[in-house]
């Protein structure tokens, strides 16, 4: 379950983005407006993570990305959060977010 016009076009550019780490800044591709917090790697391919009880995998939902991606989990902040615990968690292929700031300020 590959999209070849991502592998070529991935091919002519070379291109690999940054890695990214917990706590570091993102923006969503497809919503640029939001900022969001990567909360968590989770080694999974794209095809391979299911969303919720579903056979339905974040590469469904995502065709214009690689499905071999790994999926990060996402919090989307807001000021209602008092804590963690209280932000709303989202799982999204590492194609779609553009790297904003560092958690510890490094190079971008």
């Amino acid at each position: 379950m590959s999209n070849p016009d991502f592998e070529s076009l991935a091919d002519k550019l070379d291109y690999q983005p940054p890695s990214l780490n917990v706590g570091d800044h993102v923006r969503d591709r497809e919503e640029p407006s939001q900022l969001l917090l990567v909360a968590q790697h989770t080694a999974t391919p794209a095809a391979e993570y299911c969303l919720g009880e579903t056979t339905t995998t974040v590469a469904d939902v995502n065709p214009a990305y690689d499905p071999t991606d790994e999926v990060l989990l996402v919090a989307y902040p807001h000021s209602g959060a008092a804590d963690l615990a209280d932000l709303t968690m989202g799982p999204i292929p590492r194609g779609r977010l553009e790297l904003v700031t560092r958690f510890q300020g490094g190079p971008q």
